[in-house]
Order: structure tokens, then C-alpha cells, then sequence
């Protein structure tokens, strides 16, 4: 796992022996990563990475990946392996399960109170909706309608801002031709 500077500065390598990294996600401090591993002849599951050095430590069971770090960096939310989402507590205790979360729906983003969850309803969607921590209640953030419609697969990727207003997407087209010889 390299961490690469943006400005001046070193890449550093984070290593573990035993782990195969499959993705990181920053903690708000900058100093910590939520990372998505698997050690050989194991599932993955998420762990806690100082980016100090020292060995990444489990804090899930196999079949459960992290999927966004609370603002206060106290909680994550993860995956499943009945694909339920859950709330995990980074310090340790029971998870809480998330009831509102569809399998299917991809989380993007928590606002900055942390009482939000941005997410897009399903894999290939053009919104994105709002869930909201504290009733368990759902709504429709934004709809998108891109100016070309024609060869529209879908809104491929979502990302917004932690105060919620701004956004980019990415749609995806297709444009082919077909040419029929005899």
C-alpha cells in the first residue's frame, strides 16, 4: 500500500507480511486508514492501519469490508456478508445494524454531522438520495437529467462534498455504430 504526497514529500509503503491490501479509506485525522484486506486462505474483512508503521488491526470478521469513516472518525460503516449494512464502533463493541439501507445501495458520502448518509439507490443509478441516521428515514437528494440522453448507460460514480453541496458525477455513454454486409 503506497502512500503517495500530493506536494513534496516521500512515498511511503505500508507493508503487512500477511495481509493483501484491497483498498484504504483515510480516517479524518490523516493519520489512520480503514483498509479492506485478506490474509492467504482467508476472506477479507476490514482492518485499522496506523500509517505510523506497526501491524494492521482486525476489526471485523471475515466477509465484512468497511465501506465510509464517520466524520469523527469514532464509526464505519461496512458490508456484510448477507449484504446488510452496519455501523461499527472503531474502538470496539457490538456493531448496529443500519435498517433503511437497501443491499444494493452504494453509500458515498456522510455529512459533516454525521447524522446524514448520501447514497446512490442501486449500482446504476442517475440520483442519489439522502438517509438519515437518526429516524431510519429516506429522501431523493438529487435527480440527475444529463443534457444527452442519447447512449445514457447510467450515473457510474457519485461523489459529494461532506457539507452537501457540491457534487460531480460520471455518466457513461455508449455510442456504436452497426453495419450490416452482405
Amino acid at each position: 500500500l503506497l502512500l503517495v504526497p500530493i506536494g513534496a514529500g516521500e512515498t511511503k509503503t505500508l507493508k503487512s507480511e500477511r495481509l493483501h491490501y484491497r483498498n484504504a479509506l483515510w480516517f479524518p485525522d490523516g493519520k489512520r486508514l480503514l483498509v479492506m484486506a485478506e490474509e492467504s486462505g482467508h476472506g477479507a474483512r476490514t482492518y485499522l492501519q496506523d500509517i505510523a508503521g506497526g501491524p494492521p488491526k482486525a476489526l471485523t470478521p471475515e466477509g465484512v469490508n468497511g465501506v465510509l469513516v464517520s466524520p469523527d472518525g469514532k464509526w464505519f460503516l461496512a458490508q456484510g456478508a448477507e449484504e446488510k449494512f452496519l455501523l461499527y464502533p472503531v474502538e470496539g463493541g457490538e456493531p448496529q445494524p443500519v435498517t433503511g439501507l437497501a443491499p444494493e445501495d452504494q453509500p458515498i458520502q456522510w455529512l459533516s454531522d454525521g447524522s446524514i448518509l448520501f447514497f446512490r439507490p442501486g449500482e446504476i443509478s442517475t440520483s442519489v438520495s439522502k438517509f438519515d441516521l437518526r429516524t431510519g428515514r429516506t429522501s431523493l437528494w438529487k435527480q440527475f437529467a444529463p443534457a444527452d440522453r442519447v447512449g445514457l448507460l447510467g450515473t457510474y460514480e457519485v461523489s459529494v462534498t461532506r457539507d452537501g453541496k457540491l457534487y460531480v458525477r460520471d455518466d457513461r455513454h455508449i455510442f456504436s455504430s452497426l453495419f450490416v454486409v452482405d
